[in-house]
């Protein structure tokens, strides 16, 4: 099984990569346009997809992928960094928010594949960011809000699967009110997921 996380690339995919996604949010459409329509309206027609990927590139604190199963493109999957969530009784959590959507079809076994990458992507670019760091340790935090209007075809359940629930589903949100990658899902009841590890340098 070929796996690939593609990163976003703006100068080299651009085209290509705006006409892959374009094609897999229109699939997705029916249920995306529930729980997030924010994705559908970005990537709504070819020349807004490329323009989201040119955008997405040059954002500060994240990265986007295009999940491909032998370049088969299947989803979409992001990092975003120095993120704060706010349960409504668990309190808050600090870390990288991850998260990806596939096709229905998809397998438990390529979502556990999916959601392992997602997270040795995560501990590279930490790893990138503290290379001049002289510590022993470094605590490498995850964090993931699932909605809990999302059937289970749709659930990112390799994160499910590897991530624990932190409090009970509720109205999630960030410390200032402005959640500009929309992580919280505009407030709507999600199930906040973290993981922590340490790695010893």
């Amino acid at each position: 099984m070929s796996l690939t996380l593609e990163p976003y690339n703006a100068r080299l995919y651009v085209a290509a990569q705006g006409k892959q996604l374009h094609a897999l949010v229109d699939k997705a459409k029916p249920w995306l346009e529930a729980v997030t329509p924010g994705t559908v309206e970005r990537y709504r027609d070819i020349p807004h997809a490329i323009a989201n990927v040119r955008r997405i590139t040059t954002a500060e604190g994240m990265q986007a992928f295009i999940i491909k199963e032998h370049r088969v493109a299947l989803g979409i999957a992001t990092l975003i960094f120095d993120q704060t969530i706010i349960h409504p009784e668990a309190g808050e959590v600090q870390g990288t928010d991850v998260g990806y959507w596939v096709a229905e079809d998809v397998d438990d076994a390529l979502h556990r594949r999916i959601a392992r990458d997602l997270m040795l992507k995560n501990e590279y670019v930490m790893d990138m960011r503290e290379e001049n760091v002289a510590v022993e340790q470094h605590q490498y935090s995850l964090v993931a809000a699932i909605p809990t209007a999302l059937n289970t075809d749709h659930r990112p359940r390799g994160l499910e699967a590897t991530m624990q629930p932190f409090g009970e589903p509720g109205s999630l949100q960030v410390p200032d009110g402005v959640d500009t990658f929309g992580v919280t899902f505009g407030g709507q009841e999600a199930q906040l997921l973290v993981r922590s590890y340490t790695k010893t340098a």
